[in-house]
C-alpha cells in the first residue's frame, strides 16, 4: 500500500472517484436528516477595509519545476499578496517525491502584469509544501509538512509540521519542525493569544513497516511561540480509534469547532464539534451519516456558526440525486441545527472554501463534468438570501481550488490545473465581485 499525502479532504474526493459506481448501492440505507431553509438569510459578514487596488488579471499560470500548485493566499494591506505552495512534485493530486515548498509575495506593475517581489523556498531531502498562511503582527506565518528534515532539527516519524516565520519582505525569521511518528496532516492553524497557538491537523494512515498500524485520527496541538519563529510544543492529542477519522475544517471563537469525518462505526458521517481550546468535549452533532460527506469550511460569525460541505443524501427538497452542496446554520451554545439549504448543479458538486464578504457568503466548490470524473471545473456560488452560481473557470482537464482571499472587489483564488499529459500546474484567478 502506498503511503498517501493528503490535505484536508482531498481523500475523501478520490475516494469518491474511485467508488462512483457503488454510491448508489451503498447510500440505499441511509436515513436523511433535515433543517429549516427558510430561516437562511443574508449573515452580516466583516465589510473589509476601503481600498484602492488594481485589477489584478483574470488568470495567471506561473511557471513552476515540475508538478506544482498554490495552497494559500493572503492579501497585504497594499493590494500585494502572499501565495505559497509547492513544487517539483512526482504526482498530480499532491506534494510528492523531492517537491520544495515556497513563499512568494506577488504585486503588480504599473501595466498591471504580475511580477515576483522575493521568494523564499523551503527544500529538504523529503517532500516539503505549505498549505497554510497566516498575516501576524505584519509578518507572515506558514504552516506546512515534510518528510525531511530541516538543517539542526530531525524528523519524529513520517512527516512532520513545519510552521515558520517571515518578514513582509521575505526573510526568514524562524522555523520549528514538529510532530509525532505517524505521518501528520496540518489542517488549521488559529491563534489563541500572544505567542499562543492551536493545531489542528489527522494523521494519516501509519505504516511502520510493511503493515497498517492505524488510519487517519484527528489530533489538537497546543504551541507556544518563546522566541519569534521557535515554537514549542505544549501538548498533542490524538484521538486514536480504529477506524479512520479526520478534522476537515476549523474556526475558533472562545471555543473550537471542528469538521469531523469517519468513515465507518456509530461515529459514521459528517459531524460538527464543539471543544475547549484544551480539547475537552461540549457538543458533537451530525449533519448525515453517509461516510462520503464532508464539512469543508467552517465559519463563527456574529455568534452564529456556519458551515459548507458536500452531501450525497437530501438535506432538503433542493437535493438533485448526487453529490450537491450544503450550508448550514448551528446554534454554537446547543449545536441544534437552524437552517440547511442545499445547492448546486445537477453533477457531483465538492465544497471547497466558505468565505463572508460584505453581508453574504461566497462559496468555492468543484464540479464533475462528465461521469468518469476525469474533468472538474471551479465554481463560485454568492450567497444574499439565495444561492447564484456566478463565474466558473475550466483550465486543461481539471481546475481544482485549494485557497482564495478577498482583494478590492474581487476573489483571489489560487489551487492547480492539469494539462491533457496529466501534469498538474498551479494558477491563479480573479473572479469578479
Amino acid at each position: 500500500m502506498q503511503q498517501q499525502k493528503l490535505i484536508t479532504s482531498d481523500r475523501w474526493r478520490i475516494r469518491f472517484i474511485a467508488q462512483n459506481s457503488m454510491i448508489s448501492a451503498m447510500l440505499a440505507g441511509l436515513m436523511a436528516c433535515g433543517g429549516d431553509r427558510d430561516n437562511l438569510a443574508p449573515v452580516p459578514a466583516p465589510t473589509p477595509p476601503t481600498e484602492t487596488c488594481s485589477s489584478w488579471p483574470t488568470l495567471y499560470q506561473p511557471e513552476y519545476r515540475g508538478q506544482s500548485a498554490l495552497q494559500s493566499v493572503v492579501r497585504l494591506s497594499d493590494c500585494s499578496v502572499i501565495v505559497a505552495g509547492y513544487e517539483g512534485s512526482t504526482a498530480q493530486s499532491q506534494a510528492a517525491g523531492n517537491s520544495n515548498a515556497f513563499v512568494e509575495r506577488l504585486t503588480l506593475d504599473t501595466q498591471g502584469a504580475v511580477q515576483r517581489v522575493w521568494r523564499y523556498v523551503l527544500d529538504t531531502t523529503g517532500t516539503d509544501q505549505i498549505n497554510q498562511l497566516l498575516l501576524d503582527n505584519n509578518q507572515i506565518l506558514f504552516v506546512g509538512a515534510s518528510t525531511g528534515a530541516m538543517p539542526g532539527q530531525v524528523n519524529q516519524g513520517k512527516q512532520d509540521v513545519l510552521i515558520g516565520r517571515l518578514s513582509v519582505d521575505g526573510s526568514l525569521i524562524g522555523v520549528s519542525q514538529l510532530g509525532t511518528e505517524r505521518p501528520n496532516v496540518p489542517v488549521k492553524l488559529l491563534k489563541l493569544a500572544p505567542e499562543q497557538y492551536l493545531l489542528v491537523g489527522y494523521d494519516d494512515y501509519f505504516i511502520p513497516t510493511n503493515y497498517l498500524e492505524a488510519k487517519e485520527n484527528p489530533w489538537l496541538a497546543r504551541l507556544d511561540e518563546h522566541n519569534q519563529g521557535q515554537f514549542q510544543l505544549q501538548w498533542w492529542q490524538t484521538d486514536d480509534t480504529p477506524q479512520g477519522d479526520f478534522y476537515t475544517s476549523a474556526a475558533m471563537d472562545s471555543d473550537l469547532y471542528v469538521g469531523y469525518q469517519s468513515d465507518m462505526g456509530e461515529s459514521r458521517g459528517a459531524w460538527l464539534k464543539k471543544l475547549t481550546t484544551n480539547g475537552d468535549p461540549y457538543w458533537s452533532v451530525s449533519l448525515s451519516n453517509s461516510p462520503i460527506d464532508t464539512i469543508a469550511g467552517t465559519q463563527v460569525v456574529n455568534e452564529e456558526v456556519w458551515l459548507v460541505g458536500t452531501s450525497y443524501l437530501a438535506l432538503d427538497q433542493n437535493y438533485q440525486g448526487r453529490g450537491d452542496l450544503f450550508l448550514a446554520k448551528m446554534s454554537p451554545t446547543s449545536g441544534d441545527l437552524i437552517s440547511v439549504e442545499m445547492f448546486g448543479s445537477a453533477a457531483l458538486d465538492w465544497a471547497r472554501l466558505l468565505i463572508p464578504y460584505q453581508g453574504k457568503w461566497l462559496v468555492l466548490a468543484e464540479t464533475g463534468l462528465d461521469e468518469a470524473l476525469t474533468e472538474w471545473e471551479v465554481s463560485l456560488y454568492q450567497h444574499d438570501g439565495q444561492f447564484w452560481q456566478s463565474e466558473s473557470l475550466q483550465i486543461g482537464k481539471k481546475t481544482l481550488v485549494l485557497s482564495a482571499d478577498v482583494v478590492a472587489e474581487q476573489l483571489l483564488t489560487v489551487g492547480y490545473w492539469v494539462d491533457e499529459q496529466g501534469r498538474a500546474k498551479a494558477y491563479m484567478v480573479g473572479f469578479s465581485l
